[in-house]
């Protein structure tokens, strides 16, 4: 499984962070998934689950859909450079971009219940902190996925151009992925405080209190994944080439 996931550098390391790169992969998988099971008990056992029928139980698609899409999925797929580092360049980029679409597509099935449902309610949209943070994240999430087809998978731009370009849409994906978290744990704060009784801390408000900072956990690990220079993968003959033009590996 440690071969499997390139875990590790050829040869023998004593750099301590190189050491705890198998737990640090371990640990991002596990909360992510902790994350995961959480949410979907929260959501389904405690806010009353998910229908698209105009009710609650369509809003209750927004807070499933979003954290899945703009945090599990996204925290996975910028991970994925520094997991599979000894792994084709072009191989993983198509992994990174197919779930980054996949989490795009969520992330706009569930800013579409939260809308509906406040339609059919009669509710204003996108008046808190929350919707506007919520608002401006999924749309440079977006922007974010276009520009990286178009430099990194079309190859629409000179290689010099892409490179330059790459330490800019390295920098916004971990503004973003910061961003989507830092607006999930105000949604659920905003989401306990409607539901009332958040001071006397029932069950619904312990178990988010506890979504949050798994949250919170999952994002710091893959922080640490994609921050150190020690897991960057080395230098490549297909760094910058379009999908298109790899041949087969």
């Amino acid at each position: 499984m440690l071969e499997r996931l390139q875990l590790r550098q050829s040869g023998t390391s004593t750099n301590l962070t190189e050491r705890l790169w198998p737990f640090l992969v371990v640990a991002s998988q596990t909360f992510g998934l902790l994350a995961f099971i959480l949410l979907t008990i929260w959501v389904t056992k405690f806010l009353g689950g998910m229908l698209w029928d105009g009710g609650a139980k369509e809003f209750n698609v927004h807070p499933y859909c979003m954290v899945i899409s703009m945090i599990l999925l996204n925290g996975e797929a910028i991970s994925f450079f520094r997991i599979f580092r000894h792994s084709s360049k072009n191989t993983v980029k198509l992994a990174h971009a197919s779930i980054q679409l996949v989490a795009f597509t969520l992330a706009t099935v569930g800013l579409s219940a939260v809308f509906q449902f406040h339609d059919n309610k009669g509710y204003p949209n996108a008046y808190s902190m929350h919707s506007w943070c919520g608002l401006l994240t999924v749309s440079l999430f977006g922007l974010q996925y276009v520009f990286g087809l178009v430099f990194f998978v079309l190859r629409f731009f000179h290689e010099n151009l892409r490179q330059d370009y790459l330490k800019l849409h390295q920098f916004f994906g971990k503004i973003i992925f910061a961003m989507a978290i830092a607006t999930s744990l105000i949604g659920i704060d905003e989401e306990l405080t409607f539901a009332g009784k958040y001071g006397q801390l029932p069950p619904v408000a312990s178990l988010g209190n506890v979504l949050g900072l798994v949250l919170i956990i999952f994002g710091i690990i893959v922080a640490y994944i994609i921050t150190h220079t020690e897991f960057e993968r080395p230098p490549s003959d297909d760094e910058f080439k379009a999908i298109s033009e790899t041949e087969n590996d």
